[in-house]
């Protein structure tokens, strides 16, 4: 489904991603939910990729890019999702899990995904999300998630 979302449009280039998966211990998770969140961040950064393009369609050097990493800590498993978009304001990043928070064009989404992402990962599966912006720069997504007592 995010798949045909990475295509180049009328507005911008095709949007490469980059998957560097560190060596990461199996979690004890609810798989469709937890692609839910996933879909949800990373649909995020699309529409925010799209945003870039719109506001700066001279500009022949932007490559839209996501990048999606994994890593461990002792006690934790770490998932990022980072653009390369225009960013998110900082009075905005506090609030930006809220539902219903709209920040941007009504047909462009409901402003339930970010709040329900946060609620699958911090509910569903005792994890923590947060968000990184800087303007111009982009965002990151950065999720924590327990490790499984097994692994």
């Amino acid at each position: 489904m995010l798949k045909s979302r990475f295509k180049g449009t009328k507005i911008r280039s095709p949007i490469e991603v980059i998957k560097n998966y560190g060596d990461i211990p199996e979690i004890n998770c609810y798989p469709g939910h937890f692609n839910q969140a996933l879909s949800y961040l990373i649909n995020y950064s699309v529409n925010a990729l799209d945003e870039k393009a719109k506001a700066q369609p001279s500009n022949p050097e932007f490559k839209p890019t996501i990048t999606i990493k994994t890593s461990l800590t002792s006690d934790s498993v770490i998932l990022s999702i980072q653009d390369n978009s225009l960013g998110i304001p900082e009075n905005d990043q506090n609030t930006i899990f809220e539902a219903l928070l709209i920040t941007k064009p009504v047909e462009q989404g409901t402003g339930i995904g970010l709040s329900v992402s946060r609620q699958i990962i911090e509910e569903r599966h005792q994890g923590t999300i947060k968000c990184q912006s800087v303007l111009g720069i982009g965002t990151e997504f950065i999720i924590e998630l327990p490790r499984s007592s097994d692994s």
